[in-house]
């Protein structure tokens, strides 16, 4: 999961945004406004209380949305980041109160995580990169003496789901990005919360043998994919096998692998994900597994 996120962060800005408006002479990046809401469906980061403590966590989703325009009214860039945002509840749904305890820790390892999708420190590059691309496309235009329309703005999206247990924060990512290309770029993120030991967890820290885990999971992948397809690598097998390196998440059906655009095939097919069921890897979990994903003692 980390090797992803590394190779996300090479890819993409990992930030909040701003905008200018679209009137003639060039106008100042405003930073976008900040909303939250508390996501409501399973299919869009469904809300699952978690009693911890005392506490009742929820995972909302923060949103920053900004747009850059150039000089001349043409769109250059576009954000939309929705980012997971933990929250504590006491029992009289009122904002968990302290700020010293296992709660407060919870909500600062996680949030803190995230707070980079949201700082803006380098949407002033970003945007110039825009503009730099748009101005070197107008000047071959002219050259050219083309009458085509611009429409190569930059644009860049983060969505996400959430599934939790009463320990367990699971959170599926989705970031697309397409910086002036002929097409974007979408790349797959994983993170698992524990909250009793407040911190980020990797998928093979769940199982009760690591080796025979990762073996078992990876015969399923390939049982999942047609033998000869030309679509994926040659190596595809060895890129399987190491599949704790990319994008794990759970959710209400089981345990969820995901690799992103490029990595397993080729750009055509798309990113892909693979469904391990919680009935297949049940067997696998060490105790601690099992409590943290929410098996029956």
């Amino acid at each position: 999961m980390e090797k992803l996120i590394a190779l996300f962060c090479a890819l993409c800005l990992m930030a909040g945004c701003a905008s200018a408006s679209p009137e003639l002479g060039e106008a100042p990046l405003e930073k976008g406004a900040l909303t939250e809401e508390i996501s409501q469906s399973v299919e869009k980061s469904a809300v699952y209380g978690a009693a911890v403590q005392a506490a009742v966590y929820t995972v909302e989703s923060q949103v920053c949305a900004d747009t850059v325009y150039d000089e001349d009214g043409a769109l250059l860039a576009n954000y939309r980041y929705e980012v997971p945002h933990l929250a504590a509840w006491n029992e009289n749904g009122e904002p968990w109160p302290c700020r010293d305890d296992t709660v407060a820790a919870n909500l600062e390892t996680f949030n803190g995580r995230f707070e980079e999708w949201l700082s803006g420190e380098d949407f002033q590059e970003k945007a110039d990169e825009a503009r730099a691309f748009y101005e070197d496309w107008k000047t071959e235009q002219e050259k050219a003496q083309s009458g085509d329309v611009w429409n190569l703005e930059f644009l860049y999206d983060l969505s996400f789901t959430s599934y939790m247990t009463a320990d367990l924060i699971s959170i599926d990512g989705r970031y697309y990005d397409c910086s002036g290309g002929t097409h974007g770029m979408t790349v797959l993120l994983g993170w698992n919360y524990d909250l009793a030991s407040q911190r980020f967890i990797g998928p093979l820290e769940l199982a009760a043998d690591q080796a025979v885990f990762t073996e078992a999971v990876a015969r399923k992948i390939l049982a999942q994919i047609e033998p000869g397809d030309p679509l994926y690598w040659d190596d595809y097998d060895e890129i399987v096998a190491c599949w704790p390196n990319y994008a794990v998440s759970f959710n209400e059906e089981g345990m969820e692998v995901g690799f992103s655009s490029y990595e397993l095939v080729c750009y055509a097919a798309g990113p892909q994900q693979f469904q391990i069921s919680w009935d297949f890897i049940e067997p696998y979990l060490s105790d601690y597994g099992r409590a943290l994903l929410g098996y029956a003692a």
